[in-house]
């Protein structure tokens, strides 16, 4: 992941920038880049509201209607 997040960094950084102003942003695009991975991996999701973040796990079992979960009754009740 690590390797993945710095490519990803290396790619969009511009090249016409000063050299510290390239380093800070690599450090930024990398660092947003592996969290955003290590999320993924983990199917974690974050839910904004307003200027505040959660992070949710999302854990289903693979025997409940996501239909019930969502609404409270499956399309077979509707």
């Amino acid at each position: 992941m690590f390797i993945e997040a710095l490519e990803y960094a290396l790619d969009k950084v511009d090249e016409n920038r000063e050299p510290k102003e390239k380093v800070k942003y690599i450090n930024k695009a990398m660092l947003t880049k592996f969290i955003e991975l290590q999320m993924k991996r983990d199917s974690v999701k974050r839910i904004r509201k307003g200027n505040k973040s959660t992070y949710v796990k999302v854990e289903t079992d693979k025997e409940q209607d996501v239909w019930m979960l969502m609404f409270g009754k499956t399309l077979k009740n509707v």
